[in-house]
């Protein structure tokens, strides 16, 4: 199976996630569900959902999404980018961990969360001017 990286690379949207640091992030992400399965969670992928994961579980996410410089909302978007959300987007991790390609609308919506992405600064963005 290729990487997170390399799948990104396939679905031709690894450059314009770039400054969005998703590596790091999808770093997160996967190591909160690990503990999730380690602690014997029945259903892993609910610790990084953003409507069915508990509040000391949104929390813990939240904190660490924030470590990587995201301002809130930037936080909001790359945390819906790889875990989905309520209203359908499946997320990239599915997407990735599931080896589908991104359809049109996926691709879209990829785009339209990385336009909403840059409208705001990061310390990330601002350490690097």
């Amino acid at each position: 199976m290729a990487t997170f990286g390399a799948w990104c690379q396939d679905q031709q949207i690894a450059e314009r996630l770039l400054p969005l640091h998703i590596g790091a992030a999808f770093e997160v992400i996967v190591s909160r569900i690990d503990t999730a399965r380690a602690a014997g969670s029945a259903d892993p992928m609910r610790t990084i959902s953003t409507s069915l994961a508990g509040p000391n579980s949104r929390a813990i996410t939240h904190r660490m999404l924030a470590s990587l410089g995201y301002s809130p909302s930037q936080r909001r978007i790359v945390h819906r980018l790889l875990s989905g959300s309520a209203s359908g987007w499946p997320g990239l991790l599915m997407l990735f961990a599931t080896g589908a390609n991104l359809s049109t609308t996926h691709r879209r919506y990829v785009l339209r969360q990385i336009c909403y992405f840059g409208a705001g600064p990061t310390s990330i963005s601002s350490s690097t001017r």
